[in-house]
């Protein structure tokens, strides 16, 4: 008997209802802790049992939204709310959201970025979100310890950010595929995680003209990522 095999589109379909269909859920369960927590605020075996399932909802819910942007960049439906933003806060913004995810294995963390605004015609939310999946990658694959350095610069058209790390690297055999989905660093320590977070940087800096670049001096030497992205016209002029 013949049987039809599904079509890349209807696959990509699945996964975003399954995706929308996961993420309802995650909000009913975050919403039905907030409230455990505000009925039993003195109980504190509870309050450790609530901040635990917040945390593993944070990253289910993380991993639901890459799952859905996957499906919208694979289809072509990623939609980028363009407008004369600041680099230097969004950088600011991915540094406060990936916090808790540095100080939780107590590395050290180095930034140094101008203290003028570097303008952009971009998306601050989206591009916020490639910066945060690099940082939680560099936190996620560098040692308890460790340190992460964050820097950008402009020149005359381009803005660069750099995220460097001392965490376990890449192999040569590695570094072509790092941005493919699926494709994760082998690390004893932490095999968390779909694959998605770098293919989804990629796609983010792309769809704003951009280019990002995965360097590694080899395993147990640390990572290095650098993306370039242009820079609206105003400051081009004023440069």
């Amino acid at each position: 008997m013949n049987r039809e095999h599904p079509t890349q589109d209807r696959i990509q379909y699945v996964l975003a209802q399954l995706s929308h269909e996961l993420r309802n859920s995650l909000g009913t369960i975050r919403s039905a802790i907030h409230v455990v927590g505000a009925a039993s605020p003195e109980d504190v075996a509870t309050d450790k049992a609530r901040v635990l399932i917040l945390r593993q909802v944070d990253q289910m819910t993380g991993l639901v939204d890459d799952l859905l942007d996957v499906s919208r960049i694979r289809t072509g439906r990623l939609k980028l709310r363009l407008a004369r933003i600041d680099l230097c806060a969004v950088i600011a913004a991915a540094l406060r959201t990936a916090d808790g995810a540095l100080k939780q294995r107590g590395h050290r963390l180095a930034v140094s970025i101008p203290t003028t605004p570097v303008w952009l015609n971009a998306d601050a939310a989206r591009l916020e979100q490639a910066f945060v999946n690099l940082l939680v990658n560099a936190a996620k694959y560098t040692p308890d310890g460790g340190d992460v350095c964050v820097t950008a610069r402009h020149g005359a058209d381009t803005a660069v950010v750099v995220i460097r790390d001392t965490g376990i690297g890449m192999s040569a055999e590695l570094l072509p595929r790092i941005f493919d989905l699926y494709v994760q660093a082998r690390s004893s320590a932490r095999k968390d995680g779909l694959g998605l977070g770098l293919p989804l940087v990629r796609a983010l800096v792309e769809a704003h003209g951009g280019t990002v670049v995965a360097t590694s001096a080899g395993a147990d030497r640390g990572s290095e990522f650098t993306v370039r992205l242009p820079l609206s016209n105003d400051l081009r002029s004023s440069c």
